[in-house]
């Protein structure tokens, strides 16, 4: 099963406290529903967990769907409505841009499968390097 290590339990600025798990878990419904891929009960904790964190890591032995989860994870955060952090003190004031992810895999493989479930999920997504095929 897939594993996650609590480096910091602070909430992330960008996110609304009020209602944040529920929040994420329909983003995740909304991301999953242009992919074929479900994530099981441990994946989907997984990324809701982490995106109630700062900062998270996720791990877990070949063919756990890490990748997969990845992708998931982008996706669900470019869902999320996140607040703007300019000088308005207004909550309702929603930032209108999408957060931007920087995602690194351990192998061009790895990368292609990321790349593919991220288009998948119509998250818009560049990759740099070689392609493993």
């Amino acid at each position: 099963s897939t594993e996650y290590i609590d480096t910091t339990s602070e909430i992330p600025v960008h996110f609304h406290k009020e209602n944040l798990e529920k929040n994420i878990l329909q983003a995740i419904d909304d991301a999953k529903e242009s992919t074929k891929f479900e994530p099981n009960q441990f994946q989907k904790e997984a990324i809701t967990w982490s995106l109630q964190r700062r900062i998270s890591l996720i791990r877990g032995p070949p063919g756990t769907g890490k990748t997969r989860v990845a992708a998931l994870l982008i996706a669900t955060v470019s869902r999320l409505k996140m607040k703007d952090l300019g000088d308005s003190e207004d909550d309702d004031d929603i930032n209108k841009l999408q957060p931007r992810v920087l995602a690194v895999a351990h192998s061009n493989g790895a990368a292609d499968v990321l790349l593919e479930g991220l288009l998948q999920m119509g998250v818009p997504a560049v990759r740099s390097g070689r392609p493993a095929s």
